[in-house]
């Protein structure tokens, strides 16, 4: 919160701000009782916190120093700490780069192979660099044939309902691995949200 009943709070540590929420939200839930409208937890930080919320389902935590001010546009004080799992996938096709990379290869779509054998397409990355962008694109801007089946590690922070992996990052390629070898059970370790 930066302002309470038209008083600033900018100058106030976070210590001295994180209680002002609670407030607000009971009198909401007073004022209108079916609203959904809920504070995230608060923990001391520590590695067991940070289990915690990973084993309640969220996507990671935010850790802020108590004695820190906040300061409109910056995030001095505080960090964000995110889940991120990896798994190898193979690439089965591409979307067309835009804006700077018009004529080339943007994305790479991954899949894993199912236990019938079947290819899931998992993840989209486009954090290609752009010598690598050059090298998979053909003439025509499409994905070069050679390209396909390729092996990548990426990473991912979990799952969506759908199944698909949520921001996924290119990590590295994996010359040393075939589709094969990209087994759905990898994402399925992925936490879900």
């Amino acid at each position: 919160m930066l302002s309470l009943r038209g008083e600033s709070l900018l100058d106030r540590t976070y210590n001295d701000r994180r209680h002002y929420p609670a407030g607000v939200v009971a009198a909401l839930h007073w004022l209108h009782p079916g609203l959904s409208l809920r504070l995230v937890p608060q923990w001391d930080s520590s590695e067991a916190s940070f289990q915690r919320a990973l084993a309640e389902g969220y996507e990671g935590v935010v850790i802020k120093r108590r004695d820190s001010r906040y300061l409109p546009g910056s995030r001095d004080g505080w960090w964000k700490l995110k889940r991120k799992s990896t798994a190898d996938a193979f690439i089965v096709g591409y979307s067309p780069g835009q804006h700077g990379n018009t004529g080339l290869v943007g994305s790479f779509e991954l899949a894993v192979r199912d236990p019938d054998g079947s290819d899931r397409p998992v993840a989209q990355v486009g954090n290609l660099t752009v010598g690598l962008r050059r090298r998979v694109t053909a003439p025509d801007g499409s994905l070069v044939p050679e390209a396909y089946g390729i092996v990548v590690e990426f990473s991912a922070q979990g799952l969506t309902r759908t199944g698909r992996a949520r921001s996924a990052h290119l990590v590295r390629i994996r010359p040393d691995k075939g589709p094969g070898d990209c087994a759905a059970d990898q994402v399925e370790l992925f936490a879900r949200s």
